[in-house]
């Protein structure tokens, strides 16, 4: 009799698990969006992400309500939130009014709200992962390099070039650490990206990535600013969906920093995953951390353990090999902000001035105008940053 009391038991609990809920989702005018059928198992973010897949609206900005209770536990089951059989859920999809954003930010006045940013990282991560590795661009084109936290200067590059309404840009990463405002200057770029992501065009620099905004000092300023871990978090799922290379108009290559052993065709950059983190060897992490040395014939290490130098052999060799005219890259502090070598074939341009406040260095951003003819344009800004 007990065992078949406990089967009984047994086959109502698995006919409760198989058990579907039909969710007819609306909007807020009550009409018919879509119809999800889901085990009555499945969770509130099981919901949520086959919305996602047939409507497309991220799992971030989706509001759901039923009977005029908000679904906002996203573990609890269907079940467990009184959805069973056939149901209608409301869907609310949230937005951010990126053009308020930009125009605060580009007034250096209040910093974009934490929900805000945590919903602007999602949209600015869905649009990287549709993004190639290596981007393929057509000139003219304003390149800038490092940037630290450099949100004044930022402001000069859009106040003196254009905007992204205005001018095409590209930027070779190292947005964060350093400098003070570092959220200011990523949030500005990444609510630019949402406005105008085929006028703005943003690789992945060394700073972004988990171990380094941990420690030099993108991450304290996320809790100074109250924006809390949780945030910060936010901003390493962006860095691992950035792409990482560029490639002008079938003859320039923009990357972050340098080359790599482990990179003889432009294939080996079209093949590069995303998400990713970045390892502590290999072709990525060579993209990310090598740079030319004036002193090096072909590789050797670099001043830290994870760096590789290479030398001006090593880049013609590759530029040759490739059918390319020229490389573009921002390794490290430059004097005058910008460097040309092997006849004009390597270009070296590091944006922020007077780095750390403890150089003299002037930073530079790179003209490329629709011949692919470049100049380099300087400037003297101090390293200032208006605090929140």
């Amino acid at each position: 009799m007990a065992a078949s009391v406990g089967d009984a038991a047994a086959a109502a609990g698995a006919e409760a698990q198989a058990a579907e809920v039909e969710v007819t989702v609306l909007t807020l005018a009550g009409e018919p969006l879509v119809v999800v059928s889901l085990p009555s198992s499945s969770t509130v973010l099981d919901l949520k992400q086959a919305i996602a897949t047939r409507c497309g609206h991220l799992v971030e900005v989706q509001q759901l309500t039923y009977k005029e209770s908000a679904l906002n536990d996203s573990k609890q089951t269907l079940t467990e939130c009184g959805l069973e059989g056939n149901v209608a859920v409301t869907l609310l999809v949230r937005g951010i009014d990126v053009d308020l954003h930009i125009e605060r930010l580009r007034a250096k006045g209040s910093l974009t709200e934490a929900e805000d940013i945590k919903l602007l990282c999602a949209m600015a991560e869905k649009i990287f992962l549709k993004e190639p590795s290596l981007l393929q661009l057509e000139p003219p084109l304003v390149i800038s390099g490092n940037l630290v936290g450099c949100a004044d200067q930022l402001h000069h590059i859009f106040d003196t070039f254009g905007d992204p309404a205005a001018s095409q840009h590209l930027f070779l990463g190292n947005y964060v650490n350093r400098g003070h405002r570092a959220v200011e200057t990523l949030t500005l770029l990444l609510l630019y990206k949402k406005k105008y992501p085929e006028r703005i065009h943003l690789l992945r620099g060394k700073f972004e990535t988990l171990s380094l905004s941990r420690i030099y000092g993108f991450y304290d300023e996320c809790k100074k600013k109250e924006l809390s871990v949780r945030i910060w978090k936010e901003f390493v799922r962006v860095f691992n969906s950035m792409p990482i290379c560029a490639l002008v108009q079938e003859r320039i290559l923009c990357v972050p920093s340098g080359l790599s052993p482990f990179l003889q065709s432009l294939d080996d950059l079209r093949k590069i995953h995303r998400p990713t983190d970045i390892p502590d060897h290999g072709l990525l992490c060579d993209l990310l951390f090598a740079y030319y040395d004036d002193h090096v014939r072909g590789w050797e290490d670099g001043d830290k353990s994870i760096e590789m130098c290479f030398g001006l052999d090593v880049v013609e060799e590759f530029l040759t090999k490739n059918g390319l005219e020229k490389m573009c890259c921002s390794p490290r502090v430059l004097e005058e902000g910008k460097e040309a070598r092997l006849g004009d074939r390597l270009l070296q341009v590091f944006t922020a001035s007077n780095y750390c406040g403890e150089f003299d260095n002037r930073g530079a951003v790179l003209l490329l105008d629709e011949h692919l003819e470049h100049k380099f344009v300087t400037h003297d800004l101090p390293w200032q940053e208006r605090g929140r």
